[in-house]
């Protein structure tokens, strides 16, 4: 079992238990990456319970949409929120399937999925918080939490998945930006074809 690093005894000293994504990456430092205590499990069970959290965000902000009348503004909503949770699993296994690295795929995902989660949270707060301060002022908070998530995401992918510094950057802009057109694509063609506007 690998040492703890003096991060994860600080935190054990301090009585405070470190969200899933940091202390699976605090412990992942040798080839026995993910086998010490508390490490999230590589388990499909696994992988549905670290979806659960992404998906509340989006079901809570379509029941809101609906409730206020905008039934097309829910519809789309839960497309987008639909694709964005499945896109950077399918993506990302398939990268690591042409890495040979299936195997060490689902431990990935879930860190993933804890790790985005949390980074979401964040940027609700930040922008409840900035929200009458400004665009200006919220992108300045927002982007240092978009720069720390691609850069945690690129950490994630090299470690879990064992790949070189280069594939975990290729990793991060393909997942990344190839969700971004899975959502712009259907959403665009249905919004064209007058399916998501709303009529009158």
């Amino acid at each position: 079992m690998p040492a703890s690093s003096p991060a994860t005894a600080r935190w054990r000293s301090s009585g405070w238990s470190a969200p899933p994504c940091i202390r699976w990456t605090s412990g992942c430092r040798s080839r026995n990456c993910g086998r010490w205590p508390g490490s999230i499990a590589d388990t499909p069970q696994a992988f549905f319970n670290s979806l659960a959290p992404l998906l509340a965000f989006p079901l809570v902000g379509t029941a809101v949409t609906l409730y206020g009348g905008e039934n097309h503004g829910a519809a789309l909503n839960l497309l987008a929120s639909v694709i964005a949770l499945v896109a950077p699993a399918v993506l990302s296994h398939l990268l690591a399937s042409l890495w040979h690295r299936e195997s060490l795929w689902l431990r990935y995902a879930v860190a993933f999925n804890w790790c985005e989660a949390a980074v979401f949270l964040a940027m609700v707060v930040l922008l409840f918080v900035f929200a009458r301060r400004g665009f200006l002022v919220h992108a300045a908070w927002s982007a240092p939490v978009y720069l720390y998530w691609a850069v945690l995401h690129g950490f994630l992918a090299k470690r879990a998945l064992r790949i070189s510094v280069v594939r975990a950057v290729v990793m991060v802009v393909f997942v990344n930006f190839g969700s971004f057109l899975l959502m712009a694509m259907p959403i665009g063609l249905l919004t064209a074809l007058g399916v998501l506007v709303r009529p009158g």
